[in-house]
């Protein structure tokens, strides 16, 4: 459900494969079945991932920085700022997660989904 929410209030789905095996244009449908697909799963790896020690979040600081930087570069400084924003937050859960002996904290789905969404969104 919430696939199909970022799918039609984000305006974001597969139109085109540009030739991968064979295909070019694709039908509506065909795009958002692909789309829901692409979605669902890419936010089952996150999920998966969160119970590895600062791996999704090493994973999230890699792409805020290189997303943040070619913001910056592209003259698009409110997503720059928000790519920092989204940096700053993991590196504070990084620091506890990866260095802390006594108190690790556990990535819950709303703060996945919020970095997910956020990710699939640039």
């Amino acid at each position: 459900m919430a696939a199909l929410i970022i799918i039609e209030f984000g305006h974001v789905s597969f139109t085109h494969l540009h030739g991968l095996m064979g295909f070019n244009e694709i039908s509506y449908s065909f795009g958002l079945v692909l789309s829901v697909i692409t979605i669902v799963g890419v936010t089952n790896c996150f999920n998966l991932m969160d119970g590895i020690d600062g791996l999704s979040g090493s994973l999230g600081v890699l792409s805020a920085a290189a997303f943040g930087t070619w913001f910056y570069l592209a003259g698009e400084y409110d997503m720059a700022v928000i790519s920092a924003s989204l940096l700053g937050a993991l590196m504070g859960f990084l620091y506890f997660n990866v260095f802390g002996k006594k108190n690790k904290i556990f990535m819950v789905i709303r703060d996945r989904s919020c970095w997910d969404s956020s990710c699939r969104s640039w």
